[in-house]
């Protein structure tokens, strides 16, 4: 990704160098020295080109300066021009090397479209966005309409779209996650200590689920103490829906009630609470029981407003500040894991069937 941008926006340059290459070696003295550089900088025929041999000079005050002296080892004295046919080779070497440079332009040109398919393929939100971005899209580019309207409705996967989809959460990777354990999703949290078990402890995935395990017997240790005001609400909840509609409409339970406890005499000309309907019972019976249902809910309310009003001092009513205890108790037990998200999966009840009891997590891997 970051190499063949590199070199497909640096071949600019290397084009420009190789054009003033000529001129830089014939001002060069080791360029000339040197007859493979020299016949590699592919020289003007304008401009001569002389080979040197490795005779040194004989005057000694030459030799000072010339090439062939010792601080020029392995340097030579002129010996004549360049023959034409030597420069004909030369031209065809050059004429080789640019279509082999124009090659790999060209390899490269295609290799980069290639990545930038493979990262646009990858960054698609939906396989509608992700068909739209391969090499059939330039077949229908000057139709912009084509995926508008009742096209996206047409769209249907292929084989080739849907191939080795992710059936389990561990089969995400740990940025995926994270993000789906920002958003509260507890088997992220849950695969993510799992992870964090294989990281500390050096062990398997399967091996993690038993010490995740032992972890959750110690965090449901006061599961039942911890639940309590819930079933117990849940509870009085059911019976008073039930005695409520009982006391007002049940003709036995009300005449009990009505003349038993709140003292009320069954309406004029009524010698029998048989001989009331159902609609007449309630309209006897909600003389004293309207003020006991309305509060009832006018307590609901209060109860309900105090939370919302909790909230916004960001104080923590029982159920935050039950699970906050949870989670601190168990990153206590267990230091050697990540602290975060030791707290974050322990701040989760196990889940409840309609028989009341629990279900562990370690009974049930996700």
């Amino acid at each position: 990704f970051f190499f063949v941008p590199m070199v497909v926006h640096s071949l600019p340059m290397m084009a420009m160098a190789a054009r003033q290459l000529p001129a830089f070696a014939a001002r060069t003295p080791v360029f000339a020295a040197c007859p493979v550089l020299a016949a590699r900088t592919r020289l003007p025929s304008a401009m001569p080109l002389r080979w040197y041999t490795t005779t040194p000079s004989t005057d000694p005050s030459a030799a000072a300066s010339a090439p062939g002296s010792s601080h020029h080892q392995g340097a030579c004295a002129p010996a004549g021009d360049l023959p034409a046919s030597e420069l004909r080779e030369l031209l065809q070497v050059a004429v080789k090397d640019q279509a082999e440079l124009r090659e790999q332009v060209a390899q490269l040109t295609q290799g980069l479209q290639a990545l930038n398919e493979s990262v646009e393929k990858l960054q698609a939100k939906n396989l509608i966005e992700r068909y739209k971005t391969s090499a059939e899209r330039d077949t229908y580019s000057d139709r912009p309409n084509r995926w508008s309207g009742t096209r996206w409705k047409e769209f249907r996967p292929t084989k080739e779209m849907v191939r080795n989809p992710p059936t389990h959460i561990c089969h995400m990777d740990n940025q995926t996650l994270a993000e789906l354990a920002q958003h509260g999703m507890h088997a992220a949290h849950t695969e993510r200590l799992l992870r964090e078990i294989m990281e500390v402890d050096k062990v398997t995935w399967d091996k993690a689920h038993d010490i995740l395990g032992e972890i959750d017997v110690y965090n449901e240790r006061y599961y039942w103490i911890e639940s309590l005001p819930y079933r117990v609400g849940i509870t009085v909840a059911f019976i008073c829906l039930i005695m409520g509609y009982a006391m007002v409409f049940n003709k036995t339970v009300a005449y009990y009630y009505g003349t038993m406890v709140a003292g009320e005499d069954l309406p004029e000309g009524v010698e029998s609470v048989s001989e009331l309907t159902v609609n007449q019972v309630g309209a006897w019976t909600w003389n004293w029981m309207e003020p006991m249902i309305g509060t009832g809910c006018f307590v609901l309310l209060c109860c309900q407003f105090i939370r919302t009003q909790m909230w916004k001092l960001n104080m923590s009513p029982y159920t935050e500040a039950m699970l906050r205890y949870r989670a601190n108790r168990l990153a206590d037990r267990f230091p050697q894991y990540d602290r975060t998200t030791v707290r974050m999966w322990a701040k989760h009840l196990p889940m409840v069937g309609h028989d009341f009891w629990p279900t562990y997590r370690r009974y049930a891997r996700h």
